[in-house]
């Protein structure tokens, strides 16, 4: 078993004017903890992320709607999703 795709997985990379430590990106998510009425960022989402976190990593969070029309109408706590 080759084993050279793992190790280039811990290596640095460059994105953007970012340099990481290691190639391991963690994507966004859904707003399921965030505060509600409002899908407002909270200490829960602060605990979430927090515990994911790496020296020298990528993690990509939520964005904020705009408006209620932009943030699913319907569809609570995911952005974006009509």
């Amino acid at each position: 078993m080759k084993t050279l795709g793992a190790n280039k997985l811990f290596t640095t990379t460059q994105v953007g004017s970012m340099e990481l430590e290691h190639r391991v990106v963690m994507a966004p998510l859904t707003r399921s903890r965030s505060v509600q009425p409002g899908s407002i960022p909270g200490d829960l989402m602060l605990e979430y992320y927090s515990q994911r976190a790496s020296e020298g990593g990528l993690i990509v969070s939520e964005g904020t709607s705009i408006s209620i029309a932009a943030g699913g109408g319907s569809v609570p706590q995911r952005i974006g999703v009509a």
